[in-house]
């Protein structure tokens, strides 16, 4: 199977331990994919000493955002699978060979499938993540499980990540510690079949730079294709903990804004789906 990582990057400096963990792979990938938005000389002293193990393919983001970066990755996919990484996330040595193994066994009615990130702090510590909160585990179980009810085609999902009557993203219990049915995580640590993902178009909106969500909404896409996607726990990457965003008026109103414009994106891809419009169309605006 040939394997591209994709990684979208501002280049921080962060993207070279990431790049080094991918060098240290037992199977190594046979590109990595940068879609980047910095100057050449940033970005190569990035990657000096490491083009020749991993086969770096720089590319300038074009588009709008998290959601332009993606589809510029999108438009240049070379392998058999897509693996997914952030700039500032560091892959063990069996991450790629994982995947593989995981991708093969699932056969090809599965689009894909996402893991964990353990988040760590700049010392090395770990960190607990808030998907670790015991208050968060009581909520999936007995608040999100029985109430909050996933859509008719998401059913099967209902333990892992989906998409609720209300259009907006919800985590069932078995997040982040077992496996089960699951719309793709978090864009950080996810695998997709490069089939699975032809055509697939994130549409560029400016309120939507940050591209909260673009990961069920591809998982999404691949769903409405007949196709299935799976979390497993056992393939996690170290995910460097970043400190909190202040908690203020300002922070909240525009946290809620972009959780509405996430649910509309959401339910627009459905009413697109559901008059027979083609994927890349869908994700226009």
């Amino acid at each position: 199977m040939k394997v591209s990582v994709v990684i979208t990057t501002a280049c921080r400096e962060s993207l070279r331990s990431t790049l080094e963990g991918l060098a240290r792979q037992r199977t190594r990938p046979n590109e990595v994919l940068l879609v980047h938005t910095c100057d050449k000389s940033s970005l190569a002293r990035l990657i000096e000493g490491l083009e020749g193990p991993l086969n770096v393919q720089a590319a300038p983001q074009e588009g709008v955002g998290v959601p332009g970066a993606v589809n510029t990755a999108l438009r240049r996919l070379d392998g058999d699978a897509a693996l997914f990484i952030d700039d500032d996330a560091v892959p063990p040595r069996p991450w790629v060979r994982r995947y593989v193994e995981v991708l093969e066994a699932l056969g090809k009615e599965y689009a894909g499938a996402s893991s964990r990130d353990v988040l760590f702090r700049p010392g090395g510590a770990l960190a607990r993540g808030p998907d670790e909160e015991p208050v968060v585990r009581l909520y999936r179980w007995l608040v999100a499980l029985p109430f909050r009810r996933p859509l008719p085609m998401l059913r099967e999902y209902r333990l892992g990540v989906y998409i609720d009557r209300r259009y907006s993203v919800a985590h069932g219990p078995c997040i982040p510690y077992s496996s089960c049915l699951s719309l793709p995580y978090r864009g950080v640590n996810m695998a997709f079949r490069r089939e699975a993902l032809e055509g697939a178009e994130l549409p560029e909106l400016p309120g939507w730079a940050r591209g909260t969500g673009y990961e069920q909404y591809l998982g999404l896409l691949a769903v409405l294709e007949g196709y299935r996607y799976v979390y497993v726990p056992s393939n996690p990457v170290l995910h460097l903990a970043h400190g909190g965003i202040s908690r203020t008026r300002l922070s909240r109103r525009a946290a809620a804004m972009e959780t509405a414009l996430v649910s509309q994106i959401l339910r627009g891809v459905l009413e697109c789906r559901a008059r027979g419009v083609v994927k890349a169309r869908c994700g226009r605006r």
